[in-house]
């Protein structure tokens, strides 16, 4: 993992915390709005980017990003608003988390557990770094929810994190992806005795 791979997600982890905040200042109204204007500073941005090759951008963009750079950051703001618009405001807050921590120690551990890769499937990221991801998921989804229900929503988070989902002939982006797995786990959860009495 090169430098700019470890600033890109040391970025994550502070945009995440950001909305976390917001959200958290904010009733859900109000916190949508900021995420739209947010997602429109990031389109100007990246429409700027293109045009003038803002250096910084370019910097901290991967190479499969280069003609879509703050991808990432356009689709973790996409993944937390459909998130707290579709679920209850701590499963959501919890799922933002996980997405934030979770996601961001995964890849870090790859850089500093590379001897404990393991990789049984192809398409599926090292067991190590899904393994701290959970782990740092976990810890952090406590401050918004129960032990339970933070390690089932960080598991499955995870699990789809590491795993290459398909949109056609690109893959999905984890950014929506893993907060709505994890949320949509956690909801599941939630809901088990309610579903055992009507099966």
């Amino acid at each position: 993992m090169n430098k700019p791979e470890i600033v890109r997600k040391i970025l994550h982890i502070v945009f995440g915390i950001l909305i976390l905040a917001l959200s958290l200042l904010f009733d859900r109204g109000v916190f949508i709005r900021v995420l739209f204007i947010l997602l429109l500073l990031c389109i100007l941005l990246t429409v700027l980017h293109l045009k003038y090759n803002i250096q910084p951008i370019a910097w901290i963009s991967k190479e499969e990003e280069k003609r879509f750079p703050l991808k990432g950051l356009l689709f973790f703001i996409a993944g937390a608003g459909l998130t707290v618009l579709i679920f209850d405001k701590n499963i959501a807050l919890a799922a933002i988390t996980i997405l934030t921590f979770g996601d961001s120690i995964c890849s870090l551990s790859n850089r500093f557990g590379a001897k404990y890769k393991v990789n049984p499937f192809k398409k599926v990221k090292s067991l190590f770094g899904t393994l701290c991801g959970v782990i740092a998921g976990f810890l952090f989804a406590l401050i918004f929810i129960d032990p339970l229900s933070a390690l089932v929503g960080s598991f499955f988070g995870m699990i789809t994190e590491a795993i290459s989902i398909k949109l056609g002939e690109s893959d999905a982006d984890d950014n929506i992806i893993l907060p709505l797995a994890s949320a949509t786990a956690m909801f599941l959860l939630s809901r088990l005795p309610t579903l055992a009495s009507i099966i």
